[in-house]
């Protein structure tokens, strides 16, 4: 389900972007990965429905009456919600309970320093679930598969990882593969 979620979110970004036009592929480019967190964000939606859910992303403002923000320290965070008085008690506060998910993608194809920067990330959150996407390149993906394996923490989190084309390369490739961290190390996930 969540290999389908995340193909179905690069189709749909690929053809948000596709008559997109900008003067340096490099904005071009940018356009295409906020696309893509934006359509992974809105999946997230429209899974976790229910009223005790929230899913935060940069994109998405409706989230701001209650929290004052779009984005919750991740690319994007599912979150339970509860609710308290106000110390007037006046109203009611809106607040996280918990993390179903935590997300963070990114497309260095070589720069292995910025992923385990978000990867540092997800390892200090308290969610259930975390993913790290990355970008669909022979190094990275060599890189996190063999040696990033070794830094997931033993605590008892499901710790996915995904690749994804660049960018870039969306024209000629659309295939992302999903991995899970296992006893053994990263396992094939279909």
């Amino acid at each position: 389900m969540l290999l389908e979620k995340l193909q179905n979110s690069l189709r749909d970004a690929f053809q948000e972007c596709i008559s997109s036009n900008y003067s340096k592929p490099r904005l071009f480019h940018a356009a295409r990965s906020k696309a893509w967190v934006k359509n992974i964000a809105a999946s997230f939606r429209e899974e976790y429905v229910q009223t005790e859910y929230r899913v935060f992303s940069a994109d998405y403002s409706d989230n701001r009456s209650e929290f004052k923000l779009n984005e919750l320290l991740f690319d994007i965070s599912v979150v339970n919600v509860k609710s308290i008085p106000s110390a007037s008690n006046k109203k009611q506060l809106i607040y996280v309970n918990k993390m179903e998910w935590a997300i963070e993608s990114e497309f260095q194809r070589s720069d292995s320093r910025a992923s385990i920067i978000d990867f540092s990330k997800l390892a200090m959150a308290r969610s259930e679930n975390k993913l790290l996407i990355l970008s669909h390149s022979k190094s990275i993906k060599n890189w996190a598969l063999s040696i990033l394996s070794g830094a997931v923490p033993e605590d008892g989190d499901n710790y996915f990882l995904a690749f994804v084309p660049h960018p870039e390369s969306w024209n000629e490739d659309m295939k992302v593969e999903l991995y899970s961290h296992g006893k053994d190390g990263w396992e094939a996930r279909s």
